[in-house]
């Protein structure tokens, strides 16, 4: 016998969801629509609860949750949304609800009562990725200690541009998640070498590290495990020894370097790598962004060495490198065929002639 399908499958998901938001009588979902609820597939649950939790609604109840959420949803994507109108039964159902979670994205979530971020983080047996970046000034060390305290699986946490936070964040994070693998600090203010040397001492695995434009930070640490990226652009005060120390051992496997505006000698953590692995660069690496903007000591000589052997190049920033040339972007459209990003802007040694070929070998430039 053929399966019946529920009418709501015929509509769009859009147009569902707000036929959802309708009031009917005096339930905000009336009862033909809630009982076709449960035999709608789970993405397409998942997409209705997004619509509706976006629509700001406070008449959105917990039984209605209830009838949307099922054990298959694996991430939730609240990035952005304002007023999502759960009560705390509902935060309740939010986490029976879904015992599989495994990511919540909650970016951008402004002047929301912070026990809201809380009831939202905690009690996920499984969770192991939480964003929420860009949610100042609603989250606070204190609701950080809290997160991780009971979320202690999380291996990717992503914290920038929270102002309010300080060390102690960082100190929480350093003893509570051992397995972090990656942390993202960028644009915290209150974060200075105290909490980076506890993020790099007590997680060893930290192998994503962003802390761009964290001003108070003048040292950064080596750990345990070598750095697959990071992302410390605006560190000025970091001097070259230190990364040399940092990027040297492991220049041969790192796959997004950001570190614009740094004090590095280029020249120096190649050696470093040479001495380090016992031979030349391999002839293929795993980078896809490189960003030496603003990076005096550059030259076309170490551009080269890293573009042409880096085919999964995505994104490459020079801007301001003066010792730049054309040589360097020659060496990117003939290497580089999946870019999509370049900056070399007040880069004199670069010709017009030479960026118009980059445009025509690599097809993908957009910016």
């Amino acid at each position: 016998m053929q399966a019946r399908v529920p009418t709501l499958l015929r509509s769009a998901v859009r147009s569902v969801a707000f036929a959802l938001c309708m009031r009917a009588s005096e339930d905000l979902l009336c009862a033909s629509i809630r009982a076709e609820l449960p035999d709608l597939p789970c993405h397409l649950r998942k997409e209705i609860l997004y619509f509706c939790l976006r629509s700001g609604s406070d008449l959105f109840d917990s039984n209605a949750l209830r009838l949307l959420l099922c054990d298959q949803i694996e991430e939730l994507n609240f990035e952005g949304c304002q007023t999502p109108g759960i009560d705390e039964e509902g935060w309740s159902v939010l986490r029976s609800g879904c015992p599989n979670l495994h990511s919540i994205l909650a970016s951008k979530w402004y002047n929301r009562n912070p026990s809201e971020i809380t009831a939202l983080c905690s009690g996920h047996p499984h969770l192991t990725t939480l964003d929420l970046s860009f949610c100042s000034p609603s989250l606070t060390d204190a609701q950080v200690i809290d997160i991780v305290a009971c979320s202690r699986s999380i291996t990717h946490l992503e914290l920038s541009h929270n102002h309010g936070l300080t060390d102690m964040a960082a100190i929480a994070i350093s003893e509570s998640l051992p397995d972090l693998r990656s942390i993202g600090l960028s644009c915290v203010d209150g974060l200075s070498n105290v909490g980076l040397v506890a993020l790099r001492t007590k997680c060893p695995l930290i192998e994503y590290l962003r802390i761009k434009r964290c001003s108070r930070i003048d040292r950064v640490p080596q750990g345990a495990t070598s750095l697959r990226s990071i992302n410390a652009k605006g560190l000025t005060c970091v001097d070259r020894h230190c990364w040399t120390g940092i990027l040297g051992p492991s220049l041969h496997m790192l796959q997004d370097v950001r570190l614009g505006e740094c004090d590095l000698q280029m020249d120096d953590i190649f050696e470093r790598n040479r001495v380090a692995t016992g031979s030349e660069l391999p002839d293929r690496l795993p980078l896809v962004a490189l960003d030496l903007s603003w990076v005096e000591d550059t030259r076309d000589e170490h551009v080269i060495a890293l573009v042409s052997r880096a085919p999964g190049l995505r994104t490459l920033k020079l801007r301001a490198c003066e010792h730049v040339g054309d040589r360097s972007l020659l060496s990117a459209a003939t290497s580089c065929p999946l870019l999509k990003k370049v900056n070399v802007s007040r880069c004199s040694g670069i010709s017009d002639s030479t960026i118009s070929r980059l445009a025509r070998s690599c097809t993908g430039v957009m910016d």
